[in-house]
């Protein structure tokens, strides 16, 4: 045993060397692609999950069906609920895979397709993360907070679904990192400048890319979506060749050093491929604006008695100061592409998820200004071109929006909705949700709770690395400050997410990333020796980790719970059900040997969950007390152990959540099996009905041909017309259903398919 305990830390110790000898980009890439294994393999092995991603997605195949990338609309009429990015980024999959066709079974790979754009944000905030970290600290920390973010719970179950969740934390997320990075860090002084910088080449191949692509589809619009992809593939493919080529002449080209292609000193000029970048997004802009097929709407002025046509005013204002903000940032140095980066990522969150974009980056900005009373940042942080810059990136949408016309399927404007409904209610009034107004504290203990589910097992370790960065003091002014950043932003969206009235078991995520850092920090220390391990904080971290542990064995669901809708009613034995049977079925599951040689094994989530959890917090208490007890706390091995135990617990539980939890449960929040049943099963004329139902999934798989019906005698009219009718209802309204049609169909109703444990898809004879 000892020989094994002792050839292990051989291994840790050669594995911490060679992380240790690794270059930025290297380092940084090492944490990229942790997180692109932990949330993109499998990333479509389900349907989309309803009701807010199918809700997304069928508003982005309307769009895509009408091209009409400017005015959102579901079920044919205004959807004003969310902003229009997360349906701009799920638009690209459709089209590509014959998800926007009216009718049909969706291909297998629409899934991925569009969940995909969602994963990649989340590498840009793992990038982001660890960009800051190591300009602020060291390649080491870096590493460490980029473990602990992309192995958060938390994270992963929001970079698994495409809505808006995702794009607004890894946008506002990513600008605050970056925003760190700008004020309190230094390149590190082994950063090697000539050599090609990969996120230039990147971005001027994915630009290339894109407009191929645009270009191949104006010139022969009727290529098929897969040849398509083809043509914008191999551009982006050879791009990346040629500029890889270029980085391995002796003489550096012209071209390529002026666009950016190469790192170079913070005083180079700033490199061409950010303005290009920008410059693509407004004129795509500009396209949709004047390709869309809704006619044109005017805002008045009444003082001056003026009408100006909207659209053509935003263009105009897109093209102009759009035009001048990309001229007057590229004469700016390459220090300057940091604070740009930020405020045009806060321009994106803000069209991700509304006004949060701007405000929790302005709110943290402010906080931390006050604490550490440094208003000298004020002069290095562009406030002129900067705000500009976020405006016109994420202003024009609105623009166009609040002079809009048209009605929601309540009836309502875009104003009344978006602002009064979905931003000032929500925040004082409370709608949907968990509503905690009038409940004293109930906020507080709301946000740490689901706070601890997401972030296990580092939920162990928050509380150690809040202490941690309270009572240690660097050596460096500007870490110093650096920290106080981060506990302001901690401290800012913690506050802001407890206030609001309205609860949804997700708003906790903004929070996660700073905590991430300060937790990677305190490992780092941890791990240097510079914060002494000891029984205390031993015992303290296992306390944590018993409690929140305790409660994720007995409540499983929780964790499904942070990403899903309606949960308040689901629950257990929707997640859990014990003696339903069908090939989807989660209390058994259902597969085969060889193919054919079928096996069904009976599976107990609660002791799998507990098990799980469990193993975590016996492994990071055998590591942390083991250490302490045998007095190897002030040895390298001995902290060795401690991270390595902390870092395997989160990769784990990480592993599992993505690949096997999230997948396994999701299979019960759609809709997919159940309408692709209905499409290979129907004949010509039959339509579908989705009775007692609003779920959205229905109608994205559906392709909005279903019939929502709630009304029993409109049912009843439909279920009489000649042929034979298909109905999707909740498995708890079936009965209902059956009695509200009477005993003339009992024996001429036929569940066809019952292989989801909330929906049964039911088809009643002629």
């Amino acid at each position: 045993m000892g020989g094994l305990i002792e050839k292990l830390d051989g291994r840790l110790e050669a594995l911490q060397a060679r992380l240790k000898g690794l270059t930025p980009a290297r380092s940084a890439a090492v944490g990229v692609i942790l997180a692109g294994l932990l949330i993109i393999p499998w990333l479509g092995s389900t349907g989309l999950t309803s009701p807010w991603e199918a809700q997304y997605a069928e508003v982005a195949r309307e769009m895509t069906t009408t091209g009409d990338y400017i005015y959102p609309t579901y079920r044919n009429v205004g959807f004003f609920s969310k902003p229009v990015l997360t349906m701009w980024l799920t638009a690209p999959g459709l089209s590509l895979t014959g998800g926007w066709m009216s009718d049909g079974v969706h291909s297998e790979w629409m899934p991925f397709a569009v969940r995909l754009p969602t994963a990649l944000l989340l590498l840009l905030l793992a990038w982001s993360c660890h960009w800051a970290v190591t300009r602020i600290w060291d390649r080491q920390t870096a590493l460490l907070s980029t473990v602990v973010l992309v192995t958060s719970p938390f994270v992963l179950l929001a970079g698994r679904q495409a809505v808006t969740d995702m794009p607004f934390l890894a946008l506002h997320g990513s600008a605050l990192c970056l925003l760190a990075g700008y004020l309190f860090g230094s390149p590190p002084e082994d950063e090697l400048h000539g050599h090609l910088d990969s996120k230039a080449a990147l971005a001027l191949a994915g630009i290339g890319g894109i407009a191929s692509e645009l270009i191949v589809g104006l010139v022969a619009p009727g290529l098929s979506s897969g040849i398509r992809l083809l043509v914008a593939v191999v551009v982006f493919v050879a791009l990346l060749f040629s500029f890889a080529r270029a980085s391995r002449v002796e003489q550096e080209p012209g071209w390529a050093k002026r666009l950016g292609l190469f790192k170079g000193p913070d005083d180079d000029p700033m490199p061409l491929w950010f303005p290009m970048l920008l410059a693509a997004f407004f004129l795509l802009q500009v396209v949709w604006l004047a390709i869309t097929p809704e006619p044109e709407h005017y805002m008045g002025f009444r003082r001056v008695g003026a009408q100006l046509p909207v659209r053509l005013t935003t263009i105009v204002l897109l093209i102009v100061a759009g035009a001048g903000l990309c001229l007057h940032i590229s004469k700016q140095r390459r220090a300057d592409l940091a604070i740009y980066g930020f405020y045009a990522l806060v321009g994106l969150a803000t069209l991700a998820k509304g006004f949060g974009g701007p405000l929790i980056p302005g709110a943290v900005a402010l906080v931390y200004i006050i604490t550490a009373w440094d208003w000298d940042i004020l002069k290095r942080v562009r406030l002129i071109s900067g705000p500009l810059l976020a405006l016109v990136m994420g202003g024009p949408w609105f623009l166009v929006m609040l002079n809009y016309t048209g009605r929601d399927e309540e009836g309502k404007t875009f104003f009344s909705r978006f602002i009064i409904h979905d931003h000032v209610n929500r925040v004082g009034g409370g709608i949907h949700g968990d509503e905690s107004k009038h409940k004293l504290g109930f906020g507080f203990a709301y946000s740490l709770r689901y706070l601890s589910y997401g972030l296990f097992p580092w939920s162990m370790g928050v509380p150690l690395a809040l202490v941690d960065a309270g009572l240690h003091r660097e050596a460096e002014e500007r870490r110093r400050r650096a920290i106080l950043f981060l506990v302001a932003w901690f401290g800012t969206t913690f506050l802001l997410f407890t206030l609001m009235a309205t609860k949804f078991h997700h708003y906790a995520l903004p929070v996660v990333p700073p905590l991430a850092i300060l937790v990677g920090i305190w490992l780092t220390r941890v791990a240097r020796g510079e914060s002494r391990w000891s029984m205390g904080l031993a015992l303290l971290a296992i306390i944590f980790g018993i409690s929140v542990g305790s409660d994720l064995a007995r409540f499983p669901w929780e964790w499904m719970d942070l990403t899903t809708y309606h949960y308040i009613n689901y629950k257990p034995n929707s997640y859990f059900p014990g003696n339903a049977t069908g090939q989807c079925d989660l209390g058994y599951s259902y597969c085969s040997i060889l193919g054919f040689i079928p096996v069904t094994l009976a599976l107990d989530w609660r002791l799998i969950v507990g098990t799980l959890v469990g193993v975590i917090v016996a492994l990071i208490l055998l590591a942390s007390l083991g250490v302490v007890i045998r007095g190897l706390q002030d040895e390298a091995r001995g902290r060795r152990w401690v991270v390595g135990s902390w870092i395997l617990g989160a990769l784990i539980t990480g592993t599992f959540v993505s690949h096997v939890y999230f997948p396994m449960l999701s299979q019960h929040w759609t809709h997919a099996n159940v309408v692709e049943t209905y499409f290979k099963q129907r004949s010509p004329g039959e339509d579908l009905v989705a009775y007692q139902m609003n779920w959205h999934g229905e109608t994205f798989y559906a392709r909005n041909l279903e019939h929502q019906v709630n009304d029993g005698k409109r049912l009843k009219a439909i279920v009489e017309r000649p042929g034979t009718s298909w109905v999707l209802t909740e498995r708890s309204r079936f009965d209902g259903m059956t009695k509200t049609l009477g005993s003339k169909y009992k024996s001429k109703i036929h569940i066809v398919d019952r292989s989801n444990v909330k929906w049964f898809l039911v088809r009643i004879d002629d």
